[in-house]
């Protein structure tokens, strides 16, 4: 295990970067991968900026340009490079890179539409929806039941102030990182 190890190893960056990106549901601007890999200085960012470069130039990534901001997302050739060699960086390097990266994303829905509406399904059934979108399209949409109609706004009126606090918590939660109730 290379835990608390510098990565200096081209192929291992390589594999952090495509690992990452396999893990994320979304795209990624290339600042934002960057931040997340080289967060615990594992990895240099001059080292990052060379095997980005050429992990493009072999087309194992791949960017969408929306309002002048490459977003990198991993191809189908990336992909199985990833699955084939990700098991030699140890998996709490990969997991916290994942888990760092959709905090950041989750950051993105500051500037982003937040919806919640309460639903009644029948007499004492509510069901609170809440959707979030960014630039790139729908981030989340989450159906909920709600013990009582104090709950329902509660979780209505929390969502519509911080919907990026609300996602982060989701992908922690889901991820398995309780960790982000200290944060």
């Amino acid at each position: 295990m290379k835990s608390g190890h510098v990565y200096y190893d081209k192929t291992d960056i390589k594999i952090i970067i495509l690992a990452l990106l396999c893990a994320t549901a979304d795209p990624l601007d290339a600042d934002t991968l960057e931040q997340v890999i080289c967060r615990d200085e594992l990895v240099g960012a001059f080292d990052f900026a060379e095997c980005f470069a050429e992990l493009e130039e072999l087309g194992h990534i791949e960017y969408d340009a929306v309002d002048g901001v490459r977003y990198y997302q991993v191809t189908d050739t990336g992909r199985q490079v990833a699955r084939e060699l990700q098991d030699s960086i140890p998996e709490d390097i990969r997991r916290r890179n994942a888990l760092e990266a959709s905090k950041l994303v989750a950051l993105r829905l500051g500037a982003s539409r937040a919806a919640c509406e309460i639903r009644e399904d029948a007499p004492f059934c509510l069901t609170v929806i809440c959707d979030a979108t960014d630039k790139a399209g729908k981030v989340l949409h989450l159906e909920i039941r709600a013990a009582d109609r104090v709950q329902a706004e509660a979780i209505r009126r929390h969502f519509l102030d911080r919907p990026s606090s609300c996602l982060r918590g989701i992908y922690s939660a889901l991820a398995g990182d309780v960790d982000y109730l200290l944060s």
